[in-house]
């Protein structure tokens, strides 16, 4: 029988040293959504470079991923261990400048 949940976009962001990390986080994110979005009526749904952006030309390839990704998404993570990441000619990295995006998108906002 079809239902009706809410869909929360959540993006997540992490220079590469945290691989391991972002695995788990999508086992989380599946078990979330097999144990409670039935109950809630709520699903997490994983946005990543990985599996949303594809090969594409831009000015830089963090660019490339800003504008497939875009600022479509409810929620954001960013995971940091040793590293930020690779520098951009925007900020001290790709994953510094997922963050400040996330976070100018949030200041945009008014309640």
């Amino acid at each position: 029988m079809p239902r009706n949940e809410t869909i929360l976009n959540v993006f997540i962001a992490s220079p590469s040293d945290v691989s391991d990390e972002r695995k788990i986080l999508d086992s989380v994110i599946n078990e979330l959504n097999k144990t409670w979005s039935k109950s809630l009526k709520l699903r997490l749904e994983p946005i990543k470079w990985e599996t949303d952006a594809y090969p594409n030309f831009g000015p830089y390839s963090q660019d490339v991923i800003n504008n497939q990704i875009d600022d479509d998404y409810d929620i954001f993570i960013a995971i940091f261990w040793s590293k930020i990441g690779t520098k951009t000619p925007a900020a001290q990295s790709g994953t510094i400048e997922e963050f400040e995006r996330a976070y100018k998108n949030t200041r945009a906002v008014t309640i």
